[in-house]
């Protein structure tokens, strides 16, 4: 799939090298790259194990989702909705509780929550057409990748080529690749975002393209604290998203 790794030149090097988890904050998923100084050529892996999520990103009474997430500041009625709930969480805080105390903790907390940012991602897609698109590039990054999902217990690896913006694939000069990764289309708009149904902690989103995501909301620990931080999984690809088994030898 990508010739250009061994289509290297005697003056020409191949270099592997490691990223900072910090450059997920950025818009770059990319665990490990692999590039090439002379041609100006990368590609990004992002590495994972016995694990799907695409992300664990927070709410907060502080946390703008909007801003960070899609570039569209939240609005005044989203602040207004949350307020009331992170300030339960403040005081429960302070009196130094844990999560399993709150009674009814599910319809005091999760489902206002969600509810307000059902509310308010609708608002923005209205005020800003891209934020379908800026969404998945949020949860998948600004750069191609493949992304490589090792199970231990099926002793198998995953490997999706998530082409976004026509980088991966590209031919080398006296080869071209065995196998064709067409470019995934990006989405341009919601066909439906609500609750999972029977369950007050987990939210679905349906994009146009085959985009698909569950978000469970839940608590990161045992202490209350006035954050909660969401489960985001793709759980509906485009058709075009193609997966790659490669099952573990056993061992000799």
């Amino acid at each position: 799939m990508e010739p250009l790794i061994s289509e290297v030149d005697n003056d020409d090097v191949l270099t592997i090298s490691s990223q900072e988890d910090s450059r997920g904050k950025l818009g770059d998923v990319r665990d490990i790259l692999i590039s090439r100084k002379d041609i100006q050529w990368q590609i990004g892996l992002s590495l994972k194990h016995n694990h799907f999520a695409v992300k664990h990103s927070r709410l907060s009474s502080q946390n703008d989702f909007g801003k960070s997430w899609l570039g569209v500041e939240c609005s005044k009625k989203y602040w207004e909705e949350i307020k009331p709930v992170f300030d339960f969480l403040e005081v429960a805080k302070k009196q130094e509780l844990n999560w399993r105390q709150i009674e009814s903790k599910e319809e005091k907390v999760y489902v206002p929550i969600l509810q307000a940012f059902i509310n308010e991602f609708r608002r923005l897609c209205t005020k800003d057409a891209n934020v379908p698109q800026r969404f998945v590039e949020y949860l998948l990054g600004k750069f191609d990748f493949y992304k490589t999902v090792a199970i231990d217990c099926k002793r198998v690896t995953h490997i999706d080529p998530y082409n976004l913006h026509g980088t991966l694939n590209r031919s080398g000069v006296k080869t071209k690749p065995k196998h064709i990764i067409k470019q995934i289309k990006l989405p341009t708009r919601i066909i439906s975002l609500d609750f999972k149904p029977n369950s007050k902690t987990t939210v679905e989103l349906c994009l146009n393209a085959g985009w698909q995501f569950t978000m469970r909301l839940h608590n990161a620990s045992s202490k209350v604290e006035p954050s909660l931080k969401f489960d985001i999984q793709c759980v509906g690809k485009p058709a075009a998203l193609i997966t790659i088994e490669c099952f573990w030898k056993p061992l000799t």
